[in-house]
């Protein structure tokens, strides 16, 4: 503001005085703000005077802000209100704008205020120069009736012959000067009409009439010049009635010319309509808070309002200096597609004339015709001339370019040229804000997942520390079972094919046991170097593992009188994928079981496998919102994935349960349930660099896919297996263990292998073992000893063998996994 501003507030609440003296002290450093919070101080305020503006607050305690609006405009109508609330309805709005309310500005919203203010005062200026304007023509026109006969630009007369026809008379030098015509070119012109405007002949013929008819006229009338430039003229005309004849006999005017303040005056409203359509356009992307819809509605008003004849924006990209463009206004569409310019098109910042918009200054061109740059000259073909580019600046940095066109050459005027320098002021905020809004909301879905990740991690965590402490017990019950079953599969040759199928499933099964119990802990790490991913074959894991779990999917349902039906549909041509095949197989059996509980009264299961091209995400493409993976790993970057997909005809589940199916404890069987199976898939899935995706309904059954990476997009470690490892030589093994099963395995496999062993039932008992052996001469090759064992543990018996003979191996076991 060129002179300090004076501001009177209306508020009775603290708060809101402090918020809104920040915003305007933020955006008037040099205001003054006079605080009236009861009605005394509003009736001196009034009294006083000398403010600019008044901001009220709707609701008051003592009054509202409707009864401060009418309040302010009888004593000042000039001056602008502002209305602030929180709770204002559309009706009040409506009811305050009928009482000359300037602007209305939510609380949620505050940061608009000082525009608001702004526009206000602009808005008043225009309004006073109007009613000046008004004025002054009044009083023009009254002086003209008093003086058209002694004093004037232009006088002239009419004789008026009998037939009605009116002849020139006289006319003065003036006139004759002022348009340009010698008094000869006159006398040679076949009508007085001839110098009327064409588009004001329609008024002649009634304008005579009342004149005819002895009525005094007076009015506007636009001329031409003998170099057909328009002149406006206001004229005064004065019919002389002859009582002999009952007639007009002759006409007496005068006139002025008034073409400056005509142009001024249509200056005047237009600067007024652009600033409205300005207000206009602000208050329509305000509320708005996504850069696409801010956009559209600015070049759709422009098109209607300003009007042009072409639109759109492109944004800037400052690491590539490149502009893209965004959006085109909806009468401009018609023009781009026929120009093929669609929008997505980039342009280089050096095939373009924008290089002045990088440091905020606008862009006039205006004559495409006269330009050699190449974007430009398709423009120039379809018949756009002129052209208008908008820096939509945003904390110093250029955003994107707002470009208008016109057909005619030179068709914007620096009256608006300066109205869209100051809407790409509005734009652009509106923009920002848009873009902040977006990053604010970026930001907080990021905190809420990463809080649901950590959540699930230690949901996880727990459930590692929990089975932890008792994998040591489970493991030791199983090592007898396991161990047992290899002796009876390595020393009874005789065994019938079915009896040696029967032990390699016991075996089998035990192992899977064990290694999921070991794995319970470990859901919240990722797999370690250190382990070793071998390729598998999935479609053998398929057929295998439908052979393991036949007796959950046919036996016991039949059993009930259910009929369940698995088909294998596998693409042989799938490359086998890296991982841990007991792991893979642990996933797929969860898979199945959750399958066959999902379809109590029967239904069909497919297990299958098939190769997939990067780029979409399970049977759909990328993009579409019915894709949601469940498992936040992104796409490969390379060309192809396996996939393993479980499909069934069961009952379904709901968008709820699908999104929190992988949790860990979440389940829906009630107590049948512990709610681990699909939360070991996700954990298997994360350490083999894969991810879940659950596609479900409910009454539409469920498929859960297991998405492998391909082998070149995983970086391992792949040890090599060997179809053949070569017999070691006889060993002194030592065995230490508590568990008498335990060491009874481990002697009769070793044994069975052609070693000598020894075993201790405990860490002490190994120790003595140890040294004797020693102190006989006939030290042991190995030691294999228990890590937890009660009193002296595995550790203690390592450091002393170590200390005794640091090269003789020891093995530690341990059921408490990694």
């Amino acid at each position: 503001m060129s002179q300090p501003l004076h501001i009177l507030l209306v508020d009775d609440n603290p708060a809101d005085r402090v918020l809104v003296l920040r915003e305007l002290r933020q955006a008037f450093p040099e205001v003054s703000v006079e605080q009236v919070t009861n009605a005394e101080q509003l009736t001196h305020a009034l009294a006083t005077g000398g403010f600019d503006v008044v901001i009220t607050d709707y609701h008051l305690s003592w009054t509202d802000g409707l009864t401060v609006l009418r309040a302010v405009k009888v004593k000042f109508p000039f001056c602008p209100v502002v209305m602030f609330t929180a709770t204002g309805s559309e009706e009040v709005a409506v009811t305050a704008m009928k009482s000359e309310l300037d602007d209305y500005v939510l609380k949620q919203h505050l940061s608009r205020l000082p525009v608001a203010v702004e526009e206000s005062l602009k808005k008043t200026q225009l309004r006073r120069d109007y009613e000046n304007a008004l004025q002054q023509l009044k009083a023009s026109e009254e002086r003209y009736r008093a003086i058209a006969e002694v004093v004037s630009d232009y006088a002239y007369g009419f004789r008026v012959e009998e037939d009605g026809s009116l002849v020139t008379e006289w006319t003065t030098d003036a006139l004759i000067r002022a348009l340009g015509y010698t008094p000869e070119e006159i006398a040679r012109l076949d009508s007085w009409l001839d110098v009327i405007h064409p588009d004001d002949l329609p008024l002649i013929v009634p304008l005579t009439q009342r004149l005819m008819a002895g009525q005094s006229q007076t009015g506007e009338l636009r001329v031409l010049t003998r170099d057909g430039e328009t002149r406006w003229l206001h004229y005064y005309v004065r019919p002389v009635w002859d009582e002999t004849s009952g007639r007009v006999v002759r006409l007496y005017g005068a006139a002025q010319d008034i073409t400056e303040r005509k142009a001024a005056e249509d200056a005047l409203h237009q600067q007024f309509m652009r600033i409205s359509l300005l207000n206009q356009i602000t208050r329509a992307i305000v509320e708005r808070h996504d850069l696409e819809s801010i956009f559209r509605i600015v070049l759709t008003r422009l098109e209607d309002h300003l009007p042009i004849d072409f639109g759109g924006v492109m944004l800037f990209n400052a690491a590539s200096q490149t502009f893209r463009i965004v959006a085109r206004g909806p009468k401009s569409q018609r023009l781009a597609a026929t120009l093929k310019v669609p929008e997505g098109t980039v342009f280089a910042l050096d095939e373009t004339p924008l290089a002045p918009c990088v440091r905020g200054e606008m862009v006039y061109l205006p004559d495409l015709t006269k330009t050699d740059v190449m974007p430009l000259r398709c423009y120039a073909h379809a018949g756009l001339r002129s052209v208008v580019g908008v820096p939509l600046m945003a904390e110093g940095q250029l955003v994107g370019v707002l470009g208008v066109m016109r057909r005619a050459v030179d068709g914007f005027s620096g009256a608006e040229r300066e109205f869209l320098s100051a809407l790409g002021e509005h734009v652009a905020l509106a923009a920002r804000q848009a873009q902040l809004r977006t990053d604010l909301q970026r930001a907080y879905d990021d905190l809420r997942q990463t809080q649901q990740a950590i959540m699930q991690q230690e949901r996880l965590r727990a459930v590692g520390e929990m089975a932890s402490g008792i994998a040591h017990d489970i493991n030791n019950a199983l090592s007898p079972i396991i161990g047992y079953t290899e002796l009876l599969l390595m020393e009874n040759r005789g065994l019938s094919g079915d009896a040696r199928r029967y032990l390699e499933t016991i075996r089998v099964a035990a192992m899977d046991i064990a290694n999921t119990v070991a794995r319970l802990r470990e859901f919240y790490r990722q797999r370690t170097q250190q382990e070793a991913l071998f390729p598998v074959d999935l479609s053998y894991i398929v057929r295998q593992v439908a052979e393991l779990t036949r007796p959950r999917w046919k036996d016991i349902p039949q059993q009930r009188g259910v009929v369940i039906d698995v088909h294998i549909e596998c693409d042989e041509t799938a490359p086998p994928v890296l991982g841990i095949e007991n792991e893979i197989r642990e996933a797929l059996t969860n898979l199945i079981f959750n399958a066959v509980d999902a379809m109590p009264n029967g239904g069909e299961i497919v297990l299958r496998t098939r190769v997939e091209e990067i780029g979409k995400w399970g049977n759909w493409d990328i993009g579409r919102s019915k894709t949601d993976s469940i498992s936040p790993f992104p796409n490969f970057p390379t060309s192809s994935q396996v996939v393993l997909e479980v499909s069934d005809t069961g009952v379904g589940m709901d968008e709820d349960t699908r999104r929190r199916c992988l949790e860990p404890f979440f389940s829906t069987k009630g107590e049948r349930g512990t709610g681990l199976g699909l939360a070991i898939v996700f954990g298997i899935m994360q350490r083999h660099g894969g991810r879940v995706e659950v596609e479900s309904a409910l009454g539409k059954g469920t498929t859960v896919r297991l998405v492998f990476p391909p082998r070149d997009g995983v970086e391992t470690d792949v040890f090599p297996t060997h179809d053949h490892v070569p017999p070691l030589p006889p060993l002194r093994i030592l065995c230490v263990d508590d568990e008498p099963l335990l060491r009874e395995v481990l002697k009769r496999m070793l044994e069975g292998d052609g070693h000598a062993v020894e075993v201790a039932d405990g860490g002490q008992a190994g120790i003595r073992a140890f040294r004797a052996a020693q102190d006989r001469g006939e030290p042991f090759d190995v030691v294999m000893t228990d890590l937890g064992m009660p009193y002296v543990d595995g550790r203690e018996v390592a450091r002393m063998v170590k200390e005794v003979s640091s090269h003789t191996p020891v093995l530690l076991l341990t059921g408490w996994g990694a």
